[in-house]
């Protein structure tokens, strides 16, 4: 029960930064593509 807080309190922190890893790894395909 414990755990299942902490996991729900920290998850929108986390959100954002995963956004973010997950964005720019998209934009750095993208640049890789478009080099070619």
């Amino acid at each position: 029960m414990i755990g299942f807080t902490t996991l729900y309190l920290t998850l929108p922190m986390m959100i954002p930064v995963i956004e973010r890893m997950y964005q720019a790894g998209f934009d750095m395909m993208l640049r890789m593509l478009q080099a070619k």
